[in-house]
């Protein structure tokens, strides 16, 4: 994430943090939040005020806020757009899975990049998915006991390829994209 949106945005959230936070926050140097700090005071978008005992109060200018904003809108359009990008390789990647193969098993693991596969599963014929957290005899049971025909189970994490030892044909769909 932009260095400089986490130091706005943890001014915004509390005037008095110290210099040494931000740089545990921005996971910079302390003397790199001081340049950050010293630029973004130049460009007017934080203003110090000096308090006793070597301390200093910031505060976010309407410049300030209207580059956070902006940093904000830049970093949410960017990532959907990788998001969307890696959803279609994933798709496409399922897509011909399916042409190979009789069916297609996806396990999903409740986590973000399920929700991502999901998204790209929503509406191909010969996929079915199978929430890994969900299974209480155990989801790699599951998917012995319907393993049948020319099938593939495809995973997403290297752990639920090794947990299928008994299923010839594993994608770990990761290496694909």
């Amino acid at each position: 994430m932009d260095k400089e949106y986490i130091i706005l945005h943890a001014i915004e959230q509390d005037p008095n943090i110290t210099q040494r936070e931000l740089s545990c926050k921005a996971q910079v140097s302390l003397g790199s939040v001081n340049l950050l700090i010293n630029k973004m005071i130049k460009e007017g978008l934080i203003k110090m005020s000096q308090i006793p005992m070597n301390r200093a109060v910031y505060m976010l200018t309407p410049e300030g806020m209207a580059e956070k904003i902006h940093k904000t809108s830049r970093y949410i359009k960017y990532h959907y757009n990788y998001i969307n990008e890696m959803k279609e390789k994933i798709r496409e990647q399922l897509m011909k899975l399916v042409s190979e193969y009789d069916g297609v098993y996806v396990v999903l693991e409740g986590d973000e990049l399920s929700e991502v596969v999901k998204l790209a599963v929503h509406d191909i014929k010969g996929v079915r998915c199978i929430e890994s957290k969900d299974s209480e005899t155990g989801w790699e049971a599951k998917v012995e006991r319907e393993y049948l025909g020319k099938k593939v189970v495809v995973v997403l994490s290297e752990k639920a390829c090794e947990k299928l030892g008994g299923v010839e044909e594993v994608v770990w769909l990761l290496e694909r994209i």
